[in-house]
């Protein structure tokens, strides 16, 4: 049995170094990074804001342009966002970075969801990447099963 508190399902029995999130990492009420760069308790430049969401630049970018689109509302994955209205303006975030960053010839939107899914950060973020040809989705060495 457990609780949402700002995003986090809180045990109601066990302590708080049991919290987990979506991904599976450990938790405390104050371990979002995310969080705390939307609150400005972390330097971030941010590349453009709304109400809605805020985007920055990754730390380690995988093409020229990496950018990050988060919403301000803690949402730990995908798998939790039930509302069409944020999902909407999250979407429209990334789609006016992509153009921000003048990629259009083409850029790819990427959101990993939970631990299988490879998210490392436990709050909806979703990635803006181009400024390159970037090649297949998924490696061809690897069938559907994962073998």
């Amino acid at each position: 049995m457990g609780v949402w508190g700002q995003g986090i399902l809180v045990s109601l029995v066990g302590p708080c170094s049991a919290l987990r999130g979506p991904s599976g990492h450990p938790l405390t009420m104050d371990d979002c990074i995310f969080c705390r760069i939307v609150a400005g308790e972390m330097a971030t430049d941010f590349i453009r804001e709304d109400t809605w969401t805020v985007a920055f630049r990754d730390l380690h970018p995988q093409a020229p342009s990496h950018v990050l689109v988060i919403p301000r509302q803690h949402v730990p994955s995908l798998w939790e966002l039930d509302d069409g209205e944020l999902a909407g303006r999250i979407l429209s975030a990334a789609a006016a970075v992509a153009r921000q960053e003048g990629l259009e010839s083409g850029w790819r939107l990427i959101v990993n969801t939970r631990s299988d899914g490879g998210q490392e950060v436990d709050h909806l973020h979703l990635h803006v990447i181009g400024g390159r040809p970037l090649g297949p989705m998924l490696s061809s060495s690897r069938n559907a099963k994962g073998a």
